[in-house]
């Protein structure tokens, strides 16, 4: 028995050894193997191949039950959002505010309420239709130029500013803060969670227009339920006691619109309660430039924090001004979603360059600022520095395509070392 199990430990050795022998192609066909892997996609992988790269696709969830879940969650939201207003609208300002003999408050609420309403719905479509953060072809097109400069890390649940690291699923190298989303199938730049409620991942791309989303309809929901509660409890009171002869406002309203107006009152304040319990997560990790999913890493104190929450809050809204308060992109955008600045490093964040001039896209890798900063950002070396170093302390895509093969795992976060 042991020498069969040594005999079989041998040749799956010896198996592993072929592998890395594969992988670790040297050579001008190397490198040229090398380019298609980055022009290719996983999808174009799986068109020629008939599987997808990702080694952990049997444990993948049910995507196809995932997003129809999603969508029934879609409409959840949307049919609270015209219930709302359809019942706030028609049976409180129309009826019941007339009834009581206050209808010269009725077009201030209306315009309190319709109003961020309104902004609540608009942030809701954005978060929703806006792109996340997917990486962009411009950062592709930068790891084909720097090739085997650009240190690759293999990625870890722990903070790694300034360091590329690679990604299982797409086999691509990626930015910094950027995570893969099962669910979208895709990398996103500082991405922060996958959202059911708005069918969509929350990352660079949409993060202002989530939390625009939660503040105005928090704000929304409180000040219909506040408005109307002295109402509430009169029709709630009628609705207990109509047997014994109770009226909701002289009878205005049939039995049908108090159930109504009861139900407005109480998703009102479900919703209301729910989205004001999430923004005391959210908030504060915005002001402390965080994710959630970089809340839970103890390997450091958090690189990106800028000292205060004004500025912190700045990277995620861009410089201030009345943008802020509208779901559009920040007008004069602080950071381009590749390169972060860390608390002690504000040219990174692009804002002696790009705050002059208004625009809604920073990212332009023709830009040689812009390819200066994400050499210095990444620790890309020369070609003379790679030599003089020595290119095997250089961990590439080539080193991480072998990781783990024989037993084995690269560490090469000596080179990459952050040191705050």
């Amino acid at each position: 028995l042991g020498t069969e199990m040594a005999t079989r430990g041998v040749g799956h050795r010896m198996m592993r050894l072929l592998e890395l022998r594969a992988v670790s192609e040297t050579g001008e066909a190397g490198s040229k193997r090398q380019a298609e892997r980055f022009d290719r996609s996983p999808t174009d992988d799986a068109a020629s191949t008939g599987s997808y790269p990702c080694p952990e696709q049997d444990r993948l969830p049910d995507l196809g039950h995932m997003r129809i879940a999603n969508l029934f969650t879609m409409g959840i939201v949307l049919f609270a959002f015209i219930y709302e207003a359809i019942a706030y609208n028609a049976i409180f300002l129309g009826r019941i505010l007339p009834a009581a003999g206050r209808s010269i408050l009725a077009f201030p609420l209306a315009l309190l309420f319709n109003g961020t309403w309104f902004m609540a719905l608009w942030s809701y479509f954005q978060a929703h239709l806006t792109d996340p953060g997917r990486v962009p072809e411009q950062w592709r097109d930068f790891v084909r130029t720097v090739g085997e400069a650009l240190p690759v890390t293999p990625a870890k649940a722990e903070w790694q500013p300034g360091q590329a690291t690679f990604c299982k699923k797409c086999m691509l190298p990626r930015p910094e803060r950027a995570h893969h989303c099962l669910v979208c199938g895709l990398c996103v730049l500082r991405m922060d969670h996958h959202c059911p409620w708005i069918n969509n991942c929350v990352g660079f791309g949409n993060h202002k227009f989530f939390l625009l989303l939660g503040i105005y309809t928090a704000t929304a929901c409180c000040l219909a339920f506040v408005t109307a509660l002295p109402d509430l409890v009169v029709c709630v009171i009628a609705l207990v006691d109509r047997q014994h002869g109770a009226v909701c406002h002289d009878d205005a309203l049939g039995i049908g619109d108090v159930i109504a107006f009861f139900v407005f009152g109480v998703l009102a304040l479900t919703v209301g309660g729910l989205i004001t319990h999430m923004l005391t997560v959210h908030i504060p990790l915005a002001c402390r430039n965080s994710t959630s999913i970089e809340d839970c890493y103890e390997n450091m104190t958090n690189p990106f924090d800028h000292g205060s929450s004004w500025a912190n809050v700045s990277q995620i809204f861009g410089a201030y001004g009345p943008d802020w308060f509208f779901p559009v992109r920040p007008t004069r955008p602080l950071c381009d979603g590749i390169a972060f600045a860390a608390g002690d490093e504000e040219r990174l964040s692009l804002t002696a360059s790009r705050e002059r001039e208004p625009t809604s896209e920073v990212l332009s890798f023709e830009d040689t600022e812009t390819q200066q900063i994400w050499r210095t950002r990444y620790q890309v070396k020369s070609r003379g520095m790679s030599e003089i170093q020595g290119e095997a302390k250089l961990p590439s895509l080539r080193d991480l395509l072998g990781c783990g093969i024989g037993g084995r795992r690269h560490h090469p976060l000596n080179v990459c070392e952050y040191k705050p």
